[in-house]
């Protein structure tokens, strides 16, 4: 169940992880999702924040557990390559 964790991929997923911007500064994001302070501008409440940011986390782990039932069955190699396929099409 439990797989190597110092798997290339893995280790330059979880740095992208910690290192993408936040959704949170995004202007548009504040507007909608947010509150307007007494000075004008707009915040995002604690409830969503701790939403998003475990959700993402949960997402992920459940994400990683799934691609390693995926490698075992059709293998690595198969699993990488349709991942990455996955991830142009969706960006696109």
């Amino acid at each position: 169940m439990f797989r190597n964790p110092k798997h290339p991929v893995v280790c330059l997923h979880n740095s992208q992880f910690l290192c993408k911007p936040d959704i949170q500064i995004i202007a548009a994001f504040t507007r909608k999702y947010g509150i307007q302070l007494p000075d004008g501008s707009y915040s995002v409440t604690a409830a969503w924040q701790s939403g998003l940011s475990e959700g993402a986390v949960i997402g992920e782990i459940l994400g990683l557990m799934i691609t390693g039932i995926v490698a075992e069955r059709y293998g690595y190699r198969k699993t990488i390559g349709g991942a990455l396929i996955a991830v142009v099409c969706i960006s696109v």
